[in-house]
């Protein structure tokens, strides 16, 4: 009969193929939770993907269950006593239930973000807002925490016990062979861990294995969090010497088109009104923001018009800064947030503007407020300076209607001429809108329809009492959003698609402007440099971006997702590791990137030409600039 000690071995290997059939259960429930996301994966593709995600759930398995590893494999008798037993299943499960619940919560925050949380989700959950909302989103996504719960029980049922085994003493070869076992499977789990390859194993190392539509279903949250604690920092890029990178991009700006026009200027940023929900930019919808359409077509307003992040944190110094979000680690919250600025409140701060930035939600949401008063916002008015506690949500903040009448109210009382940023909440999670509007508005196919359309009635009503102040036609005003949230239609659920929000500039006493721009690329980070340049300033500034009113910019559009570069220009949109290029294709024909063409020697010549040069350049640009904090121009340039 065998020895005890090696009966007690497989007893172990059963035990961890019990964790990698609860990790491959959260992957699949992963997958039909966002079955639209895949569905232009073969079948083979599909089990493919599951198969490589195999290697991702043991990296994780070996991190958080070294200890029960060890204590499982050393040879000694009371590895077979019932107490010794019972302490080794309850730090079985101390150890592997929350990477079951952060896999499972995942399942539906993917919806929101399009990828794999990171490490900066830990500032989310620990923030006064997510504490507030814990019961709406128990309440709302009930579904997972039955799944939780019965996942727990069948691993608590199944959990493989041992029946005790006589343990003879061993002789000194099995003795010997006992421990060469210890070290082997010592040196396999540090193997595991590392990885075997001349790198360690990293989030990128997925999109070498499988589709790139398919990388999040390949990895696995606990890892993908694991691999992003360290990951604050930028890293140092020398594609290029610093004397030959302007040949490709340079991020300082100038403009010397007019006098420069003292015009009102009134950023307003929406939650979560992505062009899916829009009918002039989706005709496959019904359409749920019918005044937002109206004044897209008094505006200039974009076909291809893009978020650089996929949440809010991102966008405001997308938005204000031109600096996209090319970091796990949203700017606000990263080691660089107290870095000097050049944004867009600061350089019209420094022109004689009033700057001023709104949002109903609690002071200190988001760290908003630290960050506009580091860009050179004057004064900030959240949550805490509303008068009406009655118009709280229950969850955020003040609904949209009530708060935007209470922006036009205090805009009246500022100095002009002035700069606002307004930021609206009600189209967020879990979408409340007042009781006297229950019913008013399609509730559509989506939870968030109904919200939107609330929010896009409130905008109505911001722009009907604005219209009779006298600021209003010297005022410009640039609409967008934050990014975009959940999506039932394909083109919004790929890469491309999932960043499209609507960017609108509109001047009501210049009717001019209004355009539909169907062939250029835009972004958030145009809008800083698009707003100075029609304002006329001339002094030179610093911006990732470009100005929409340049007739000689190379439009582009950058975005960073799951450790990989995506970058459109042209007819291409491309997906870049860092190292290689990993995915090619022509958006304008196939706009749900299903034809990749990194085969194509067409393509990878002008990949080669123009699209990894300018890539490279503006990659190091930004993340050398940050690191050196120099993302402003000095006086004496």
């Amino acid at each position: 009969m065998p020895h005890a000690y090696f009966y007690q071995l497989r007893i172990f290997l059963y035990r961890i193929a019990i964790l990698l059939l609860w990790f491959q259960a959260t992957r699949l429930i992963f997958f039909i939770l966002n079955l639209s996301r895949f569905d232009e994966l073969s079948t083979l593709s599909i089990l493919w993907t599951f198969v490589v995600g195999i290697r991702f759930d043991l990296a994780v398995i070996a991190i958080f269950n070294s200890l029960f590893i060890l204590l499982s494999i050393i040879p000694w008798k009371m590895i077979q006593q019932k107490w010794y037993q019972v302490a080794l299943k309850s730090l079985f499960l101390f150890a592997n239930l929350p990477l079951l619940l952060v896999n499972l919560a995942d399942s539906v925050y993917f919806k929101y973000t399009q990828r794999r949380s990171t490490y900066d989700i830990i500032d989310s959950v620990m923030a006064d807002d997510f504490r507030s909302m814990l019961g709406a989103y128990l309440r709302d996504y009930w579904y997972i925490d039955i799944a939780v719960l019965g996942l727990f029980l069948l691993v608590w049922k199944f959990y493989p016990r041992i029946e005790i085994k006589t343990w003879s003493t061993p002789k000194i070869t099995t003795i010997g062979i006992q421990w060469l076992s210890v070290l082997f499977i010592i040196a396999l789990t540090a193997g595991i861990i590392r990885g075997l390859d001349h790198r360690p194993i990293a989030i990128t190392s997925a999109s070498k294995y499988v589709h790139p539509q398919a990388v999040s279903l390949a990895l696995n949250t606990p890892f993908t969090i694991i691999k992003t604690i360290n990951k604050e920092g930028l890293a140092l890029l020398q594609y290029y010497k610093e004397d030959e990178i302007t040949k490709y991009f340079s991020p300082i700006k100038q403009y010397q088109s007019k006098p420069f026009n003292r015009l009102n200027v009134v950023v307003i940023i929406l939650e979560s009104f992505g062009k899916e929900y829009s009918h002039l930019h989706n005709p496959q919808s019904p359409g749920y923001t019918p005044f937002l359409d109206s004044l897209s077509q008094k505006g200039l307003y974009f076909r291809y018009s893009f978020a650089n992040g996929k949440r809010s944190m991102e966008a405001l110094p997308s938005i204000f800064n031109s600096s996209p979000s090319l970091n796990e680690r949203p700017y606000i919250t990263s080691q660089y947030s107290q870095n000097k600025t050049e944004g867009l409140a600061g350089i019209l701060r420094q022109n004689g503007y009033y700057t001023a930035f709104m949002h109903g939600g609690a002071n200190g949401t988001m760290d908003f407020d630290k960050f506009c008063f580091m860009s050179g916002f004057d004064d900030y008015f959240g949550r805490d300076q509303y008068p009406k506690d009655k118009d709280y949500d229950g969850h955020w903040g003040i609904f949209d209607e009530p708060y935007l009448n209470y922006c036009v109210q205090t805009i009246n009382q500022f100095k002009q001429p002035f700069l606002t940023g307004i930021f609206t909440l009600s189209s967020h999670h879990p979408y409340n809108v007042p009781l006297k509007y229950k019913n008013k508005f399609p509730k559509g196919t989506l939870e968030i329809h109904e919200s939107i359309g609330y929010t896009d009635y409130a905008l109505r009503q911001f722009f009907l009492l604005a219209q009779k102040e006298s600021w209003y036609n010297n005022t410009l005003f640039v609409i967008t959003a934050d990014h975009t949230s959940i999506s039932e239609t394909f083109y919004y659920q790929r890469e491309f698609g999932a960043y499209a929000v609507p960017i609108i500039f509109y001047h009501p006493s210049h009717p001019n402007i209004a355009q539909h721009d169907t062939i250029s690329l835009t972004q958030q980070i145009d809008i800083m440099p698009s707003v100075l340049h029609y304002l006329g300033y001339s002094k030179p500034f610093y911006a990732i971006g470009q100005s929409v009113f340049d007739s000689t910019r190379v439009p582009f559009v950058i975005n960073f997702s799951n450790q990989n570069y995506w970058l459109s220009q042209g007819e291409y949109s491309c997906s870049f590791s860092g190292e290689s290029l990993n995915s090619i294709y022509k958006f304008r024909s196939d706009s749900t990137l299903k034809k990749d063409l990194h085969l194509n020697p067409e393509a990878i010549k002008i990949w080669n030409k123009e699209l990894f040069p300018h890539l490279k350049a503006v990659i190091q640009t930004y993340n050398n600039d940050i690191i050196h904090n120099r993302t402003f121009v000095k006086p004496t340039d």
